[in-house]
């Protein structure tokens, strides 16, 4: 699985990345690294875990995670965000989100693996 969030220069400057060598300094690291854990919208809902459900339900669950469920007409915006809000809290509350909790969690802790000495050590510039 690969996940991969994109930025523009201008998204970056925010950050106060201007270009490739800013990235050696460990607190831009920290700051593109919180913006990644206000990233919440990705679902990953893994079959595994529908114990206790009825088969209507995983039916269910099943349309509503297909792509093409949500290409169809709702009659209006306001309707389609109610209806992925109550999907969420569903996903949320019958615990099918364990998959996307566990990654997280286990990014969260490489990141603070490979991050834990960087207070005044900054990688070393091989090359020009």
């Amino acid at each position: 699985m690969r996940i991969e969030l994109k930025y523009n220069s201008k998204e970056l400057e925010k950050f106060g990345i201007l270009n490739f060598c800013d990235l050696y300094e460990p607190y831009k690291n920290v700051t593109l690294f919180n913006d990644f854990l206000m990233f919440d919208s990705l679902m990953i809902v893994d079959d595994r875990f529908t114990e206790g459900l009825t088969d209507t339900e995983i039916a269910n669950l099943g349309n509503k995670l297909e792509y093409t469920f949500w290409k169809q007409d709702f009659g209006s915006d306001a309707t389609k965000g109610r209806s992925k809000t109550k999907l969420k809290n569903y996903i949320k509350t019958k615990k099918l989100d364990k998959t996307f909790t566990y990654l997280k969690n286990m990014i969260i802790q490489k990141f603070d693996e490979l991050f834990k000495d960087c207070d005044e050590n900054y990688p070393i510039v091989v090359g020009d």
